[in-house]
């Protein structure tokens, strides 16, 4: 199992980048973590002390999909509740894209929650 400290976070997101391009035909990517890319709008949480900006938004002719990146265990539920909720409201969706060893954990977690989220995993080797 690899580290969380040795994913890179703008490896991973090349990477969906990569993958979205062969399947779709997306018209915008905004991600903070390549300089090739605008930054996506802040998501602010609904008691207004916490705001979230998505590691990547896709934007498409009428929707925008989020993806999220977690590398570590720590569960936010109100933070995916609110970005899955934002996503919906531009009639899109939120996905976690996550390493292997935290899939099953996280996978219960959003079951248990019920939050209308796709879960994305990737192998660490």
């Amino acid at each position: 199992m690899q580290k969380n400290k040795d994913i890179d976070k703008a490896a991973i997101i090349r990477a969906v980048i990569t993958t979205i391009e062969s399947e779709k035909e997306p018209q915008l990517f905004e991600t903070r973590y390549t300089g090739k890319y605008g930054t996506p709008e802040k998501i602010k949480l609904k008691d207004g002390n916490r705001e979230f900006i998505p590691d990547l938004a896709v934007h498409y002719d009428a929707q925008v999909d989020l993806y999220e990146i977690e590398l570590e265990d720590k569960i936010d539920v109100e933070k995916w509740r609110q970005m899955a909720l934002y996503a919906k409201n531009l009639k899109g969706h939120l996905f976690l894209v996550v390493p292997d060893y935290l899939c099953e954990k996280l996978k219960n977690k959003i079951k248990t929650s019920e939050i209308n989220m796709g879960l994305i995993y990737f192998n660490t080797g």
